[in-house]
């Protein structure tokens, strides 16, 4: 899906920035099996790295480029932020759906789809007011704040789509 290099993901722990193999593990991308079965209790700190080669495009596309990496990070950051204040509470719209009567829905992953859709279809009709109608004063966020919600939304969907067992432990932890 991607032409760069990813260099690595890393989970460390107790405290320290230490490299042993007690206290720091990495995830290859694509290990599926080191990933569903990496004990992260112990783990503190998550760190991201990826190199691309943008050697063959212009000045303004490598300064977009960047723009574009700066809010990957943001993203990622309110992902984390957000996860302290509410939990996984993103999950629960579908979550619900999925435990009333007479739900369309026959798995954890659909109903979970289901309302990261939803979530996203309010981000996409917050962000179309703030862009194109009066505005809502209510709303603190400013539109591209709400653009990254809506990505991050995106995301989710992604997990939960590429990890169904994720799906799964949320519907089983309620």
């Amino acid at each position: 899906m991607h032409t760069g290099e990813r260099v690595g993901i890393a989970m460390a722990g107790n405290g320290s920035l230490s490299d042993s193999a007690n206290d720091q593990a990495s995830v290859a991308h694509g290990d599926e099996r080191e990933f569903s079965t990496m004990d992260v209790a112990t783990f503190d700190r998550l760190t991201m790295e990826a190199t691309v080669d943008i050697s063959d495009v212009g000045d303004e596309d490598k300064r977009r480029l960047y723009a574009l990496a700066e809010l990957f990070e943001d993203a990622f950051m309110e992902v984390a932020a957000k996860n302290r204040d509410y939990g996984w509470s993103f999950l629960n719209t579908g979550q619900k759906l999925a435990e009333s009567d007479g739900t369309p829905f026959d798995s954890a992953v659909r109903s979970q789809a289901y309302g990261l859709l939803t979530r996203s279809g309010d981000k996409r009709e917050r962000l179309i007011e703030n862009v194109y109608g009066q505005g809502d004063a209510s709303v603190s966020d400013e539109p591209w704040e709400t653009a990254v919600e809506m990505a991050n939304y995106a995301f989710f969907l992604a997990l939960i789509l590429k990890h169904p067992e994720l799906a799964k432990s949320i519907s089983d932890s309620r």
